[in-house]
């Protein structure tokens, strides 16, 4: 036990000179180490350290002298023998506390790096294991084909960035992710579309700088300085590649552009259970190339939209390839090889979820609205025997399909209204544009009637139940269908 004249509760018998050298001592024990047994020991300790430290010295300590000589006994005692254990103890819960804060440190950090990144280049790249092949991506896939059992694929990537909205300063200050290949997406994009097919539906990616594995992967894709399609190999980054989509397209093909275009087709008739040779699957294949893959294959490969060199005028991060730049880690993020693999299943997940909506969009929206106009079309001499009007059986967005329509039948121009039924249960007759995107119309309805409403209206063209005629004569209203058509026959003849 700690002599009595040495416990805490006689600190007021330490001498001035020394004093706050054991507070100090004390304060910095209690914040480093928090409420424990230390707390019981080590304050004594010190104190009788500070003590012997003014051993022999005239210390009055307090108005009192040193204890005697009977007490130092105990008091070199505890202090050979307490003082060595105590620090002993102090020691390993320092050590131990260490520990904590570093396992704390790390849970913080993956509680604040919860985004995922693909692709450095000097980590290990995504595996892609499959009961029939290996798949790869600029992140390149790769991997050995077992005889039975699982295969595996590995994807590498390579620095060669290409303009995503963001200038190569800023893209190499955003780390090692945005300036190699994934703000463009297209190996991200290639690889969930592989694992949508037949062939590398249970493939597993995986992440691999050799180049022998490689050469005996199932699938290289964007990697490889080789396009072979007859032997999986999709790389577009070798100087003589110019492949296009073709079907009036002219857009360089990234990685995700060849996957496409070789696996496309596959994918849309296995989601709308259709064959592959149904015109439809074409038609979905064609739609979805246009308006979703065409602009990953554009970024990737650093096509503008416009033939300008002006600067753009603001800034837009809210596209496809800025979202998937920004699963990357920041700079002060961790960014070992099982973050990346993380973050590249997160990339994946992001394309495949918005490439997926595109083609359930044209299927499920843009395809019906398209045979509807198609049947309008067909149907439009039954309307009037002069083939000017066509009527929607039900109203869908019709213009595009309207112009694509007539281009591919060769029938330009040749119709111009179009009838159909609003919300309101009533009809318009609108006139179809001279232009796609133009304002001015084939056909506007007449000086005459444009701005008047309901009997006014009426009475100046002869037909009952008009609502209104648009200032500009694009479009007009009836209360009926007969009406609608009527006025439409008479303005064609006018």
């Amino acid at each position: 036990m700690l002599d009595p004249w040495l416990t805490s509760e006689n600190a007021c018998y330490v001498c001035p000179n020394v004093q706050n050298e054991r507070i100090i001592l004390h304060i910095a024990h209690v914040v480093t180490i928090g409420p424990s047994i230390f707390d019981q020991i080590l304050p004594h300790t010190y104190e009788l350290a500070v003590l012997r430290k003014c051993r022999g010295q005239d210390c009055s300590l307090g108005g009192r002298e040193f204890p005697p000589s009977a007490d130092r006994q105990g008091y070199d005692r505890l202090t050979s023998h307490g003082l060595e254990r105590a620090w002993t103890m102090y020691l390993v819960g320092a050590f131990a506390l260490g520990l904590l804060a570093s396992a704390f440190q790390a849970m913080l950090s993956s509680r604040i790096v919860e985004r995922s990144s693909p692709c450095d280049c000097s980590c290990a790249a995504p595996r892609l294991r499959s009961r029939h092949s290996h798949v790869g991506c600029r992140w390149r896939l790769a991997g050995s084909r077992p005889t039975t059992g699982p295969s595996t694929v590995r994807v590498e990537s390579r620095r060669t960035w290409k303009a995503t909205g963001r200038s190569d300063t800023d893209a190499s200050e955003r780390g090692w992710w945005r300036s190699a290949t994934c703000p463009p997406g297209d190996e991200a994009l290639g690889c969930f579309m592989l694992r949508k097919t037949k062939r590398f539906q249970d493939a597993d990616v995986v992440r691999s700088r050799n180049p022998e594995v490689h050469q005996e992967a199932d699938v290289v894709l964007d990697v490889g300085a080789e396009y072979a399609p007859d032997r999986f190999r999709f790389d577009h980054h070798q100087r003589e590649f110019g492949e296009v989509f073709g079907r009036g397209f002219d857009t360089k093909l990234s990685s995700a552009g060849l996957v496409y275009k070789h696996f496309g087709k596959e994918i849309i008739a296995n989601e709308l259970g259709l064959e592959e040779e149904d015109p439809k699957v074409d038609l979905v294949w064609i739609h979805v190339y246009r308006n979703f893959v065409e602009a990953v294959d554009a970024i990737d490969n650093g096509i503008n939209r416009y033939d300008t060199d002006a600067p753009p005028k603001y800034a837009d991060n809210t596209g496809l390839s800025s979202r998937v730049g920004s699963l990357n880690p920041e700079w002060y993020e961790p960014s070992g090889p099982d973050e990346q693999m993380t973050r590249f299943r997160k990339a994946m997940e992001l394309v495949g979820k918005e490439f997926m909506d595109a083609v359930y969009y044209v299927a499920k929206v843009w395809l019906p609205a398209r045979e509807i106009v198609q049947d309008s079309i067909q149907n439009r001499f039954q309307v009037d025997e002069s083939g000017c009007i066509a009527k929607l059986s039900q109203y869908c967005p019709w213009k595009s399909h309207m112009e694509q329509l007539e281009a591919e039948q060769g029938r330009e121009g040749s119709i111009l209204y179009c009838l159909y039924e609003d919300q309101a249960r009533t009809w318009r007759i609108q006139a179809l544009a001279a232009r796609p995107g133009s304002f001015e119309s084939r056909k506007a309805l007449p000086v005459e009637w444009r701005g008047l409403r309901d009997e006014e209206l009426s009475k100046q063209c002869g037909i009952e139940g008009c609502i209104f005629v648009h200032s500009s004569g694009f479009i007009g209203g009836n209360r009926t269908y007969e009406g609608a058509l009527a006025m439409a026959r008479k303005a064609v003849s006018m």
